[in-house]
């Protein structure tokens, strides 16, 4: 007969492999979302964990999501998403409203 703990692990190890099948699903349909209207350039204040960062002449990386901040100042190298560096160079957030000039809220 198979340990109770190992049955469990199994059990939490299937949850564990649909969970992940079920956030790479959901992050292939977020990388096709439009480009937001109202956008305005990146500043090194907007580079913050959980920021979302967009790219509009980037043609391999419309958005990405600021996981670690490096060097928010840095044009290549101010912030870490996926493993990869990215800075201020094209980059733009999206603002809350028209007249605050601020980064719309993460969501999360």
């Amino acid at each position: 007969m198979t340990h109770a703990l190992i049955n469990e692990w199994r059990r939490l190890r299937e949850v564990a492999e649909r969970a992940s099948d079920a956030e790479s699903d959901a992050l292939q349909a977020a990388w096709d979302v439009p480009l937001p209207a109202n956008l305005r350039p990146a500043v090194p204040g907007d580079i913050i964990p959980g920021a979302i960062i967009w790219y509009p002449s980037s043609p391999g990386c419309l958005w990405a999501e600021v996981e670690s901040v490096m060097d928010p100042t840095d044009d290549f190298k101010g912030y870490l998403s996926s493993g990869c560096r990215y800075g201020l160079q094209g980059a733009f957030v999206e603002l809350r409203d028209q007249s605050e000039g601020r980064p719309a809220k993460v969501e999360g």
